[in-house]
């Protein structure tokens, strides 16, 4: 294509986006109200009937079930979760603990830049449990380092039923006062 034509034919393709995303248009004064400006969402830019182009100030996020939820750009998945579950789409009685984001896991404070399928990791789940067992692993190794400094906690490994076998190094065997500071 001769380079004398393309932008021609840009601005052409651009023109009729921008009527299409506005309808008509016509002169001030005609008469006629002036049409609502609906931006027509492009890539990651809106069009705006001026003929700008401003980049978006959201993204979206889709559940599996279809739902599809928006925030602003930097928004943690937490919103999106609290959001789904206000409005139904998640069962409140079953605390998320994480989310694949496009595939990927993600905790839930981790901030959504474009948009994103959303996978909601409930408690309840096999990966679910695993990172909330973690959780409390992390937890219970902070609050005894909090507690007695000197103190080393051993998680050495899962039991059966679900459980974790530590102990404790360094120090005394917990007594039931410690055990109740923790």
């Amino acid at each position: 294509m001769n380079s004398r034509i393309l932008p021609l034919a840009i601005a052409l393709l651009v023109s009729a986006l921008l009527f299409t995303a506005c309808g008509s248009i016509q002169p001030p004064g005609s008469g006629q109200a002036e049409p609502t400006l609906i931006p027509t969402v492009v890539s990651d830019v809106n069009i705006i009937a001026e003929g700008r182009i401003a980049p978006r100030e959201s993204v979206q996020a889709r559940f599996p079930s279809g739902a599809i939820y928006k925030a602003p750009i930097g928004a943690p998945i937490e919103t999106f979760i609290r959001k789904a579950l206000g409005d139904g789409v998640l069962d409140e009685t079953i605390p998320i603990v994480a989310a694949l984001v496009n595939g990927r896991l993600r905790e839930l404070t981790h901030s959504l830049n474009t948009d994103a399928e959303l996978v909601p990791i409930p408690v309840t789940s096999g990966d679910g449990r695993r990172i909330y067992q973690r959780s409390l692993s992390f937890l219970l190794v902070t609050a005894v380092k909090e507690l007695f400094p000197y103190a080393r906690i051993l998680i050495d490994h899962s039991l059966t039923a679900g459980g974790l076998f530590c102990t404790v190094q360094d120090w005394e065997p917990f007594t039931l006062h410690d055990l109740v500071m923790l």
